[in-house]
């Protein structure tokens, strides 16, 4: 497989852990902020927040969840655009280096250092 997709795959993998990651975390870590935030709602109510309790707690994490996972899309998306324009700079690079050994090894002096291979 020739170097941009497979730097291209690499880094998309990685985009795909790091949401997944992400989602878990913010599962686990959220726990703390949504039973915090449920304490404040339940005092201001008094006792009808304490008979809502269950409910207020499911509804603040079915909002992040919904948060999240329409957030994620276009965070993927501006990640992956952004792996495939890092992907392109350094395959770039590395068939300049390619165009400048074939040139030495043929014995034709090689394009000026400033020149970038298009």
């Amino acid at each position: 497989m020739r170097l941009f997709p497979r730097l291209l795959l690499n880094h998309l993998a990685v985009m795909a852990v790091l949401s997944v990651v992400l989602l878990v975390a913010a599962e686990l870590a959220a726990h703390p902020f949504i039973q915090h935030h449920v304490n404040e709602m339940v005092q201001l109510l008094g006792d009808a927040g304490a008979a809502m309790r269950g409910d207020l707690n499911e509804g603040m994490r079915a909002t992040l969840t919904r948060a999240l996972f329409s957030a994620l899309p276009p965070a993927l998306l501006v990640a992956a655009v952004t792996a495939w324009v890092a992907a392109r700079r350094v395959t770039a690079s590395v068939r300049t280096l390619q165009a400048g050994s074939a040139a030495l090894a043929r014995g034709v002096p090689p394009p000026p250092a400033g020149r970038r291979a298009g």
